[in-house]
């Protein structure tokens, strides 16, 4: 049995639910695949300048990725 009522904010916000609802799953997923961003070291940040410079001496190729966040 279908309502139909006269006022029409209220066929407004029944339809305005879904939406919401859409988003923040939409929203719940990308937080649950999100992956943190590293905290790297001195140590860490040494051994990736040998391996660049050692790359540069001897003419080899490197492939750096750089993921925004």
């Amino acid at each position: 049995m279908a309502f139909f009522y006269w006022n029409k904010k209220k066929w407004q916000f029944a339809f305005g639910m879904p939406d919401d609802l859409i988003k923040a799953q939409r929203d719940l997923w990308r937080d649950s695949e999100r992956i943190e961003k590293p905290i790297i070291d001195v140590y860490e940040l040494e051994e990736f300048d040998q391996r660049i410079c050692y790359a540069m001496e001897f003419n080899l190729a490197v492939k750096i990725t750089v993921k925004k966040h």
